[in-house]
């Protein structure tokens, strides 16, 4: 069916607009796949009734709201490589045996650089068993990272007091300015020793 210049269809609107003798007319588009309108011989679209019905010498046709879709469009173009995960471990080699005769005294460190970090440490400490010296030989102990700092842990050297050795466990976030991060422990009674000790630090895009 071919429409006189006269005529003018709102493509995925809601409006079908209508010129018929010079006058503007609209006709509302429902949501279906096509909409009846009123055309003459000529191709001039009129409006229907109020009933719904064509004027005299006119036809009612269907109109296809949706026209066939079009060609595939171009491939975009390639976005920009992402960036490298911001999250990066250090882990220290195990520390063993380390006599704690002081105060800081460094058990385990690692090299970092600037930045924020999620910090572990587990520390494995006893007395060194000599049952002498002030108060009978009895261990105070303290161990730290930056941002955290363990109680003071008592360590008898013979199992009376307190059972030993005791198993720190150590945790903190930090804004690190780079260099050595260190695991310290320190005496405050009688020496000690670390059995066993580990570090880790884990770089992180932001502490919240």
């Amino acid at each position: 069916m071919k429409l006189t210049r006269t005529a003018a269809l709102v493509a995925g609107g809601v409006v079908l607009g209508l010129v018929a003798g010079g006058t503007a007319t609209a006709v509302a588009v429902s949501s279906a796949k096509a909409v009846k309108v009123c055309v003459t011989k000529s191709g001039v679209v009129r409006a229907a009734d109020a009933r719904g019905k064509c004027p005299k010498a006119t036809k009612k046709r269907a109109i296809a709201v949706r026209g066939p879709a079009g060609l595939r469009g171009a491939p975009g173009v390639r976005g920009p490589a992402g960036t490298a995960a911001s999250v990066r471990a250090w882990s220290a080699p195990p520390a063993s045996y380390v006599p704690v005769d002081g105060y800081d005294v460094a058990i385990s460190s690692l090299t970092l650089p600037a930045g924020s970090y999620v910090v572990s440490a587990s520390v494995d400490i006893e007395n060194f068993g000599v049952p002498t010296g002030y108060m009978g030989g009895i261990s105070v102990v303290s161990c730290a990272i930056p941002g955290y700092e363990t109680s003071s842990f008592y360590l008898s050297p013979n199992g009376t007091y307190v059972s030993e050795p005791e198993s720190l466990s150590l945790d903190s976030t930090v804004e690190h300015a780079g260099g050595p991060l260190v695991l310290r422990c320190s005496r405050v009674w009688n020496p000690a020793r670390v059995k066993m000790a580990a570090l880790t630090a884990t770089k992180v895009g932001a502490i919240g």
